[in-house]
């Protein structure tokens, strides 16, 4: 990764945002590549690589569309959470907040329901 030219003060900036990048892809278990493919209805896919890679002169609004293509907000991608919780695109967030207002005697039942998809899945 590029993240220091002589006279570049925006480097760390880019550093940054390039790491939390790799960090939300890698939460998710996705590559660059699928990103790039989820975004390329708002931006290029040379500008998603550059800012995954540190590159290039990131503007907000470039930013502001690579999280679009990772489903989440601009304030989502900034709230840093040390990698203890992945972040949540949001369908994820409708998903908990659905469980959250469940019956209980309903949970055990969802959780069975959700083992049994991702079992379906992986076969």
């Amino acid at each position: 990764m590029i993240f220091k030219k002589d006279g570049d003060d925006n480097y760390m900036i880019r550093k940054e945002i390039s790491e939390r990048i790799q960090e939300i892809l890698e939460q998710r278990g996705i590559s660059v590549y699928v990103l790039a493919r989820n975004c390329e209805d708002y931006i290029s896919q040379t500008s998603v690589y550059s800012a995954a890679n540190g590159e290039g002169n990131l503007t907000v609004e470039s930013l502001n569309l690579i999280c679009k293509g990772l489903d989440m907000t601009i304030g989502d991608f900034f709230a840093y959470n040390a990698g203890k919780e992945p972040v949540l695109d949001e369908r994820e967030k409708k998903l908990i907040e659905n469980f959250r207002s469940v019956d209980e005697n309903y949970k055990g039942r969802l959780e069975g329901y959700m083992a049994s998809l991702k079992e379906m899945s992986e076969q």
